[in-house]
């Protein structure tokens, strides 16, 4: 699968994704910024990022639904980092009980398809904007369906934690 209207900008390969299960879950036509490479610069696209954005079109329901279920599970975790008490709570980082209240404090920004391979398949990052950190967002990256690390929005295009993952038995 080709991906479609992708262009090398300063260096960088940039376009866009919709994916038709995240709009219908966020509840909003997106057109969602796509990223190839993440912090290195390639010279081309080759057929292992062709690959990774079909697997990401194929499988985009399941990846949400990996995102936000490990999501639920730190969050409450992350919650107690981020300190919020009372109002600011509720207005930053309110209780979530199910993954659909998700849709509430945080939509899609960027999609990574890095440029580090395991077992066939390279790495995906994902960038949300959030309610509880406007300033660093949040991301996460993914090896097919498993959750490699999350954090930031930085960690979505770190190649460096997609190596040490691949490095990892």
């Amino acid at each position: 699968m080709l991906i479609p209207e992708v262009k090398q900008v300063n260096g960088i390969w940039k376009g866009h994704v919709s994916l038709d299960s995240w709009n219908t879950f966020f509840e909003k036509e997106m057109d969602i910024d796509l990223n190839i490479g993440g912090d290195k610069l390639i010279e081309c696209i080759d057929s292992r990022h062709k690959f990774a954005y079909e697997y990401l079109v194929t499988n985009q329901a399941k990846l949400l639904e990996t995102i936000l279920n490990a999501l639920l599970v730190e969050y409450p975790i992350m919650q107690e980092e981020y300190g919020y008490e009372d109002e600011e709570l509720n207005e930053f980082m309110p209780y979530v009980d199910n993954i659909q209240e998700f849709k509430e404090i945080m939509e899609p920004k960027r999609v990574y398809i890095l440029d580090v391979e395991k077992d066939g398949m390279v790495y995906l990052g994902f960038h949300f904007r959030c309610s509880w950190d406007e300033d660093h967002d949040y991301g996460i990256i993914v090896h097919k369906e498993r959750v490699v690390k999350m954090g930031g929005g930085d960690v979505a295009f770190l190649s460096w934690i997609a190596e040490e993952d691949k490095k990892a038995i």
